[in-house]
């Protein structure tokens, strides 16, 4: 187990945290109490490098919870590969604040389809993404975005969510506080969705500047 606990991370321009691991059988990463604030380097495309980048490979808890991101040019990207179902990741997002972040995505999440993160209770507002760039970016993973407050955020779409493949894995978007986001596609949707089986309920949605709150693609055989 690789365990970070009650650091703070400031004023870095390569970003606060790398993390990549390779292997058949990788450790567990826990990132915990931490203060992450105006890490990275702004460049002119409005895009730069994630400040917390994590690369992680048939590794099966990764946690990254109660921490503070605040005024960095960069968000989280997390990618997870995994080789078997045995080393499948279970991810945990959890109680965060993510504030005044620019160049780039929040939250940029990627995996394979059986695995699934887990992101909770969190505080995104504020940020500014930058031209085609979503807020809140989740690709394949099995996802379950539950009880986040998104709110003042500009993006191309604030939360976009899809699958590249045809599975059964689900993406849950449940009980979320979406509001006072600006949406900036040619659709202007505040969460756009692709293919997959992703589930939305009981979340508000008030985006005044916006024209959608959500946008869904034709769904093609």
């Amino acid at each position: 187990m690789h365990h970070f606990d009650q650091m703070m991370l400031t004023n870095n321009e390569d970003g606060a945290f790398l993390y990549q691991n390779v292997g058949e059988v990788c450790p567990s990463l826990y990132i915990d109490n931490c203060m992450i604030e105006n890490n990275g380097l702004g460049i002119l495309n409005l895009t730069s490098q994630p400040v917390i980048n994590i690369g992680i490979q048939n590794t099966k808890i990764f946690n990254f919870q109660h921490n503070f991101v605040n005024r960095n040019k960069g968000g989280l990207y997390c990618s997870a590969f995994t080789t078997s179902t045995q080393n499948r990741l279970r991810g945990n997002i959890t109680n965060n604040v993510f504030s005044f972040g620019s160049h780039g995505e929040t939250l940029n999440i990627s995996g394979h389809h059986f695995q699934k993160m887990h992101v909770y209770e969190n505080y995104i507002f504020n940020n500014t993404a930058g031209d085609y760039r979503d807020t809140v970016h989740v690709q394949t993973v099995g996802m379950n975005f539950t009880f986040n407050v998104v709110v003042n955020n500009t993006g191309h779409h604030i939360v976009r969510t899809y699958s590249e493949v045809d599975t059964s894995a689900t993406q849950q978007y449940l009980g979320n506080y979406v509001y006072q986001n600006n949406a900036t596609a040619l659709y202007r949707a505040v969460m756009a969705v692709g293919s997959g089986k992703p589930e939305f309920k009981s979340n508000y949605l008030v985006n005044d500047e916006s024209a959608f709150e959500l946008m869904t693609n034709e769904k093609r055989e």
